[in-house]
């Protein structure tokens, strides 16, 4: 029989390293989730105060492109369409370039309006 001594010690020391590279794969992974999330809701908040302002009679666009730099997203497109009673906004939104959804080119679009049937 062989010296095996300390061949255990061996593998719980790549156990706790591949513990260890797992939990940080899972951190990376959820970070990136809760960004993009974070990139959604920032979209819908400004399309929503982008229709709230049309409804007042005020510009969509410039309204939306405020609330985007306040929210720390870049707005890159913004669409009117209808009349003061009848109206969509849409506009689309891309994750700050220094984020690592906008590293990863993260962009998302929200829709708001005030539509009668």
């Amino acid at each position: 029989m062989k010296n095996e001594h300390g061949s255990g010690t061996l593998l719980m020391a790549l156990g706790v390293v591949l513990l260890g590279v797992g939990a940080s794969i899972a951190v990376l992974v959820g970070g990136v989730l809760m960004s993009t999330q974070q990139v959604r809701s920032a979209a819908d908040l400004v399309a929503l105060s982008a229709a709230a302002a049309q409804a007042d009679g005020g510009d969509a666009c410039t309204a939306a492109g405020q609330l985007a730099r306040a929210n720390r997203v870049v707005l890159t497109d913004c669409q009117t369409a209808g009349d003061l009673l009848d109206f969509a906004v849409s506009v689309t939104v891309v994750a700050p370039p220094d984020s690592l959804p906008g590293m990863l080119g993260f962009t998302t679009q929200s829709h708001a309006g005030w539509v009668v049937s």
